[in-house]
């Protein structure tokens, strides 16, 4: 019920997706791993069919990259979001918008730590090679991803829907 779905998200969340995010997992090692810290396979069901449930598609920012892909943009998705993927892609109608999706799981690394950015920048370079990192706006709601993101030589913006839209026009134009 909601309380062992709160209990993974307090207690687990963190150390479940780092799990999950730093390599391409199979559906046995996940499996594996919940058990050993004892989250049972239907309550991490419970809790990703959730948290699938309660996302929705941001239209205002899709148009914005929509509209800065067609001036010229290099768009490039960045994503912890390893195990569910497809699955979000394939929700919100969203496989056009990237040049290039670069994903925790295929780079043994992910978000928020320096090396994760070093290899976007390279995988950035082969699709522009002379574009430079300060070129690159890192679009972000994690704080600690944004910050990562500037260490490492890009611009960044901590974006909240709605209330970022305006200043994120802005900078893409």
């Amino acid at each position: 019920g909601i309380d062992k779905i709160l209990e993974i998200s307090v207690k687990y969340i963190g150390e479940i997706f780092r799990f999950i995010q730093t390599a391409q997992r199979t559906d046995t090692e996940i499996d594996a791993f919940l058990r050993e810290i004892g989250v049972s396979q239907a309550t991490w069901d419970d809790y990703t069919r959730e948290f699938f449930n309660s996302e929705s598609r941001n239209d205002a920012l899709l148009l914005i990259l929509e509209k800065a892909k067609k001036s010229g943009a290099l768009i490039v998705f960045t994503t912890n979001n390893s195990a569910g993927l497809q699955t979000v892609i394939e929700k919100y109608g969203i496989a056009d918008v990237a040049d290039i999706t670069i994903n925790s799981s295929e780079m043994l690394v992910a978000k928020p730590d320096d090396a994760f950015w070093q290899l976007a920048i390279r995988e950035t370079q082969k699709l522009r090679p002379t574009i430079h990192p300060s070129e690159i706006l890192v679009i972000d709601d994690g704080a600690a991803n944004c910050a990562s993101a500037i260490r490492n030589g890009m611009q960044s913006l901590l974006y909240a829907p709605a209330s970022s839209d305006a200043t994120l026009e802005t900078m893409l134009t």
